[in-house]
């Protein structure tokens, strides 16, 4: 029996995984979140039944677009983008009650579309793409980094001060006000805040842990928790165990169904977790913030734009232009119809920014723009372990499902993230005992994604749909 048939026999796993999860979240939704925060606009309404099988439908046929095993970045990202956007979109858009049958229908049809265009790009790029990455001596490389990491810490500490107190999760908000208050003082901070706590510290954390040297990840860890304590930004602390967790899931190539079966037993936990706390804390954190938001807020930006200017990127790549139509920026836009005020800022993913700046043409469009996005990552991280473009990239994915990718990009560390993956050392990735080379020491060489000639050893794949 070939190499490729067990392979192709993963795929009734990711499409079971993946419609065991929408049920979940579905029912997750409408009974441990929709009664409790419908007055922060997460309502239910009973669905046309139809409308939403077919949606279920369709996830299920994107799922079999994915690939079946992680092997490079881009089939993470479209992963992560999958279970955490996709999803959510085509179920809680169903049941929110915001849209006419008519919106949830194109808006179910171009989130799908947008996604499989993405992912058919990457796979295209697989086999088509070539790139000559430039070198860079790893002792160069690494004091880059460091220097990065020590610049943003000391400019937070003289422009915000130190805080050294721990509080609640909940409790944090006054701690961000502080923080965006200084960064008046120094307004390049905020690109280098999430910089260093989304690629820069991550990636020392990460290559302490391949190599097996618990100095690295005791040095990140401390910098990314003293960042956390100066900025409230809970992301940053979450980090820590995701990175821990990954590196115990990703050391072999494992089936990308694990994902979506994973988050569906995190929303069961979740609600577990409440029923046995007598609280609504998990269920609030995991199944309402991370999942059902993204799908919320795309109904709402439909719901708004459909009748309202589309935004042209005019708040940002063409500000002079073209005349931004609104008084705030589109997300404190949103967050006034939802809550009625103009302090909440309402930011959505990737695909619902799409339709912000241009309507349904707009999602296809962001799809595009994914789509290259995941092209240059996997040639940025070509030659690198796969698990580093896993985890490296794992924040700023969870970035996607609440920032455009032009933002993403500027101001949440993607493009530094993929900046850092191409001058990367290929060598020094494991201990001294398995890898004697001198770090940085091999000269990369332009291959093509997929190219027989990879120094990886993969074989090419076939441009074939699984």
């Amino acid at each position: 029996m070939s190499a490729a048939r067990p392979e192709r026999q993963l795929w009734p796993w990711n499409l079971a995984a993946t419609v065991a999860y929408s049920l979940t979240l579905l029912i997750a939704y409408a009974h441990l979140v929709a009664p409790v925060y419908s007055y922060l606009g997460y309502t239910w309404v009973t669905p046309n039944y139809a409308l939403l099988g077919l949606a279920v439908a369709e996830l299920g046929a994107l799922s079999l677009l994915l690939p079946a095993r992680l092997r490079k970045p881009s089939d993470f990202m479209l992963l992560m983008i999958f279970a955490t956007v996709v999803v959510p979109v085509l179920t809680i858009g169903n049941v929110i009650g915001l849209l006419t049958t008519a919106q949830i229908a194109l808006l179910c049809f171009f989130t799908g579309a947008a996604f499989a265009v993405a992912t058919l790009m990457a796979r295209w790029g697989h086999g088509h793409v070539t790139a000559t990455l430039p070198h860079l001596p790893a002792r160069w490389y690494w004091a880059g980094v460091g220097a990065f990491i020590a610049a943003t810490i000391l400019i937070l500490v003289a422009v915000g001060g130190v805080r050294l107190e721990f509080t609640g999760l909940t409790e944090v908000y006054d701690i961000r006000d502080d923080y965006k208050t200084s960064l008046a003082a120094f307004p390049p901070l905020a690109y280098m805040v999430p910089a260093a706590c989304y690629v820069a510290i991550p990636l020392v954390i990460i290559r302490g842990l391949h190599r097996r040297s618990w100095v690295p990840v005791v040095v990140g860890i401390a910098c990314q928790g003293f960042i956390y304590l100066q900025t409230g930004f809970k992301t940053f602390l979450f980090a820590i165990p995701v990175l821990l967790v990954l590196t115990v899931l990703i050391r072999r190539t494992i089936p990308t169904a694990l994902l979506p079966a994973g988050l569906a037993a995190g929303v069961v936990g979740a609600g577990i977790l409440d029923v046995v706390t007598n609280s609504v804390w998990f269920s609030s954190l995991f199944t309402r913030r991370f999942l059902a938001t993204p799908g919320q807020l795309a109904a709402n930006y439909v719901a708004f734009f459909d009748e309202h200017r589309f935004v042209f990127l005019s708040e940002g790549l063409l500000r002079g232009l073209i005349t931004y139509p609104y008084d705030m920026p589109v997300p404190f836009v949103i967050g006034r119809e939802i809550h009625g005020v103009t302090t909440n800022s309402s930011n959505v993913n990737l695909f619902g920014d799409g339709f912000a700046q241009a309507g349904w043409p707009g999602m296809l469009i962001a799809g595009v723009a994914f789509g290259a996005l995941l092209i240059l990552v996997d040639l940025a991280a070509k030659g690198l372990p796969a698990s580093v473009g896993f985890m490296l990239m794992f924040l700023p994915c969870i970035v996607l499902g609440n920032a455009s990718i032009l933002t993403a990009m500027l101001s949440h560390g993607l493009a530094a993230a993929v900046l850092l993956l191409a001058l990367a050392p290929r060598a020094g990735w494991t201990s001294a005992r398995q890898d004697p080379e001198e770090l940085g020491g091999e000269r990369r060489e332009g291959v093509m994604l997929g190219d027989p000639r990879d120094p990886d050893g993969a074989t090419p794949r076939p441009f074939v749909l699984r």
